[in-house]
């Protein structure tokens, strides 16, 4: 396990695009082909939920149903993966990869209240391998009625990898903590996220650096992760986020996007 603990100021994290088992609800059939695509090789190995589709209405007249299917990294036979594939209906479906629920989460707490966003898939761009953790399209979220202001702003989710603590008492807790877990698919993080002292993640906090405690605890596989963040100090907020060049520094500034890299790496 590789673990950092301390205070980190705003590091910036590269965005560092490369390049299955299923869980949640939703059909699983496997679609693998439909004989009579004009590409016999994207016919026996699609690589996105796109040419599935195509493949489908080539055979059928009509666009498939969302759901579970086979998809191929490069169109390579022996890199397959299960993909959810949604929008099925639109000529631009997107990817998602299922995962456990109760091990991917994120949380934003004051000490007393505990908002915390749940994702039961996660969005991956198949040609790039790089996962959206502001898609929130498969999250649900608790806690937040009538506490807006412990999400980010213009967010009704918290992004995946992204804890943030703030109380105006010192010494309360327990900490804020994120996790997320891929175990169960062909997927890990990309080695690159271990460069420079595991940089990628970050630890950002509002005043008087030294405060706040924050601490990343990367599984030796790379498939799963824990954040944790806490202040013992009154009235300043620290937040440890994967991919902060992407999540924003400023509270008050909205997020536009961020990506994980990701590598196959088998089951």
């Amino acid at each position: 396990m590789f673990r950092r603990r301390g205070v980190l100021l705003a590091l910036t994290c590269t965005l560092l695009p490369s390049c299955s088992g299923c869980s949640g609800d939703g059909p699983a059939d496997t679609f693998d082909a439909a004989l009579g695509a004009p590409d016999a090789e994207v016919q026996a190995h699609p690589r996105t939920c796109a040419e599935i589709r195509e493949l489908a209405v080539e055979e059928t007249g009509t666009p498939p149903d969302n759901g579970a299917y086979t998809l191929y990294v490069d169109g390579e036979p022996s890199m397959p993966w299960v993909a959810y594939c949604h929008g099925m209906d639109d000529e631009a479906p997107t990817e998602f990869l299922s995962v456990d629920e109760s091990a991917n989460y994120s949380t934003s707490t004051d000490g007393v209240v505990v908002v915390q966003t749940s994702f039961r898939r996660l969005r991956v761009d198949p040609s790039t391998l790089a996962l959206d953790p502001l898609d929130d399209t498969f999250a649900s979220t608790s806690g937040a009625e009538g506490r807006e202001d412990l999400l980010p702003i213009g967010r009704s989710h918290l992004p995946a990898g992204w804890a943030r603590f703030t109380s105006d008492n010192a010494g309360d807790g327990p900490a804020a903590t994120a996790e997320i877990d891929l175990s169960g698919t062909p997927f890990a993080l990309h080695d690159d996220v271990l460069a420079d002292d595991l940089a990628f993640f970050c630890t950002l906090q509002e005043v008087e650096p030294g405060m706040g405690v924050g601490e990343v605890d990367l599984g030796a596989d790379l498939r799963s992760f824990t954040l944790s963040a806490i202040n013992p100090e009154a009235a300043a907020w620290v937040r440890v986020v994967c991919n902060c060049e992407g999540l924003g520094v400023d509270d008050d500034v909205p997020f536009t996007m961020a990506a994980w890299p990701l590598q196959y790496a088998g089951r």
